[in-house]
């Protein structure tokens, strides 16, 4: 089964925009998930996608096949949907900036293809610069590969907004873009 997975630091405004580039580039169906009350709502225009929207969902989720409404939980709604890519969208609030998740797993090698040149688009959008920041002395660690991050990201840290690890306690930084030499406080 093949997989794909990127964990990323973007602005809400980013997110959408991302999200609006793939359904108008790639053709994709696709449907805003609330998980609590459960809510599916299938885009049928790019109007439905405003950053608004976008941030109101939990997830975006991507599918090459007619997305199905009718199941009532979480649970039931990704067995509808086994080949799709879903989006987890992070938060953007007074705490700070949550991580947002690409991720899709599947066996249907042609939906991989799709979902592959998709995670290509948002690697172009975005670079290697989240590093961990020890607690103590306030050394920044390397640059940890696996986690990227987009302008809008580094400006919102630089102006004082924290960014959140998925989980834990690990307080995080981003670094400036390579070529430039600095690093974003």
């Amino acid at each position: 089964m093949a997989k794909l997975s990127s964990q990323f630091y973007a602005t809400p405004s980013e997110v959408a925009s991302f999200v609006r580039d793939v359904v108008g580039k790639h053709r994709v169906e696709t449907a805003l998930v609330r998980k609590v009350p459960f809510a599916v709502e299938q885009v049928v225009s790019e109007e439905q996608l405003s950053e608004s929207s976008v941030r109101a969902a939990d997830w975006v989720v991507f599918t090459l096949a007619a997305i199905d409404e009718s199941p009532a939980d979480v649970p039931a709604f990704r067995r509808a949907h086994p080949d799709a890519m879903t989006l987890e969208v992070g938060r953007f609030s007074e705490a700070g900036l949550q991580e947002s998740w690409l991720h899709a797993q599947s066996e249907n090698a042609t939906a991989m293809a799709v979902w592959g040149r998709i995670a290509r688009d948002l690697r172009g959008r975005t670079y290697a610069g989240v590093a961990a920041v020890n607690a103590t002395s306030g050394v920044i660690g390397p640059i940890l590969r696996a986690w990227r991050c987009t302008v809008g990201a580094r400006d919102l840290y630089a102006r004082g907004v924290r960014i959140l690890p998925a989980a834990g306690t690990a307080r995080l930084a981003i670094i400036e873009p390579p070529g430039s030499g600095s690093v974003a406080k």
